[in-house]
């Protein structure tokens, strides 16, 4: 393959990245976290610092997630109107940048241009990525952050250069305070340490250097925010290792296979993928522990890495799937790229097979994501229906859809006791319900949803909310 048709096809691949978001962007139904972080961006841009804006709720410094994405958000608001529609504009930029990276970190690493372009179309089309990447969150510009500093550790190691080591670990350090879960890729370097029984030099400065960004953040944030951040962040912790309830992420592999079967189904390209990545990976993973060589044994020690922190919190958040999906890929697309090469007929058209099939899987998916998971955007119809109630009723909600109302809204993770709720005196009460989230089984909340009467509800592609009439208001 020449230079310019690589170019060529490195652009397209961009191109449909950019196309199959922009697609979705005002089509795809709004997801939890997204009028959160609007909100939030939205009060950084207007007073400096971030904050969650509720009629209820002090003004106090939203530290419960590192504020560098806040900030890049609260900018992009300020040249564009503050929106979720324009915060997945930045999302399709970051999501873009991500594939560019992942085909060239294969390109640089394997050295074929054939695996870096089935990497780049392959995450350009994948269900699950254009998906996540897209809503208005933070992990996919973490998973391009650590994917830079993977690329700058291959490249340290073959100049064996210790200052490039050293860098290459303050880029993973800022991706990890970034986005805390992107740790992972801090352990992915003492699991590359561990399979390379050499070179501890090397390492080291890799991880000194991720350690100095880390311990320069939490300086920085002691020091101008101090007592919120140490608490917000221990909150999160706790939550993550299910130390603590936390609406929505509570749940079992019963609830997870449940949740496969009754909602995410229609992602079958994607867990196809990550199936077929993971047995590369984990093939991979084995060879490298035998002390055998892996051509990419960054990108195997990123992908077991992420999957052993995924396992331990016990995947709280489906959406850190990306930090899976992304290093699985590039090492299914590798074998793939292997595999047509091949001297053996079969084997060739095993892998054009798989190939096609994938392809057809994730064209399916954005045939569902277009018609039927794109009838009913759930939180906006919410949205409207609220914004018909008088402005001085008292709602308990949940956080999302207090940060869409003018109302008075109380969350309910604040506001579960009933000496609470009679302080409060809610005239109504909407409660999200998703097959990982139920309603409140005991307590005040139940009790108060046992004796109101329900007036409305909507049914989105994966959640169901209903609008409560409570005995307050009779």
């Amino acid at each position: 393959m020449t230079k310019k048709t690589y170019r060529i096809l490195f652009t397209l691949i961009l191109g449909l990245t950019v196309l199959n978001h922009l697609w979705f962007i005002t089509r795809s139904p709004w997801d939890w976290d997204e009028p959160v972080y609007t909100n939030i961006a939205n009060q950084a841009m207007l007073r400096g610092y971030p904050a969650f804006q509720i009629h209820s709720q002090k003004l106090d410094y939203y530290a419960f997630n590192p504020p560098v994405h806040i900030y890049l958000l609260a900018n992009w608001f300020r040249v564009f109107r503050p929106s979720i529609q324009t915060g997945r504009g930045l999302s399709t930029i970051i999501a873009t940048a991500t594939v560019a990276m992942a085909m060239i970190t294969m390109r640089v690493m394997s050295k074929s241009a054939r695996a870096s372009l089935l990497t780049g179309l392959m995450l350009a089309v994948d269900g699950w990525f254009a998906y996540s990447s897209l809503l208005v969150k933070f992990d996919t510009m973490s998973i391009f952050i650590g994917m830079i500093g993977i690329l700058v550790v291959a490249l340290a190691l073959r100049r064996d250069s210790l200052s490039l080591a050293l860098g290459a670990g303050m880029i993973i350090g800022f991706a990890t305070v970034y986005k805390h879960v992107a740790g992972l890729f801090i352990i992915a370097f003492v699991l590359h340490w561990i399979f390379a029984r050499k070179n501890s030099r090397f390492y080291v400065s890799v991880l000194s250097g991720a350690g100095i960004i880390i311990l320069a953040y939490i300086g920085i944030m002691l020091l101008t925010v101090g007592e919120p951040f140490v608490n917000a962040t221990a909150v999160q912790f706790r939550r993550t290792f299910g130390l603590q309830e936390a609406r929505g992420l509570q749940y079992g592999v019963g609830q997870i296979l449940n949740a496969l079967l009754q909602t995410y189904w229609a992602f079958a390209g994607s867990i196809l993928l990550a199936v077929a990545g993971s047995v590369c990976m984990f093939y991979q993973g084995f060879r490298l522990w035998r002390n055998r060589s892996a051509e990419l044994s960054l990108i195997v020690s990123w992908g077991l890495a992420a999957a052993g922190a995924l396992a331990a919190i016990k995947l709280r958040n489906p959406f850190y799937l990306g930090f899976l999906i992304v290093p699985v890929t590039m090492l299914a697309m590798r074998q793939i790229d292997l595999w047509l090469d091949s001297e053996r007929r079969w084997v060739t058209n095993l892998a054009a097979s798989l190939l096609t099939l994938l392809i057809a899987l994730n064209l399916e998916t954005f045939l569902i994501r277009t018609t039927e998971f794109s009838k009913v955007n759930a939180l906006q119809e919410t949205q409207h229906e609220l914004r018909n109630l008088p402005e001085n009723v008292h709602i308990i909600s949940e956080e999302p859809i207090c940060a869409l109302i003018q109302q008075p809204c109380y969350p309910i993770g604040n506001n579960q006791s009933l000496d609470e709720i009679e302080k409060i005196k809610p005239e109504y009460i909407v409660i999200y319900t998703s097959v990982t989230q139920e309603v409140p089984q005991h307590g005040a909340i139940a009790a108060l949803v046992a004796q109101s009467d329900q007036i409305w509800e909507v049914t989105g592609w994966k959640e169901h909310i209903i609008l409560y009439r409570t005995p307050y208001n009779r």
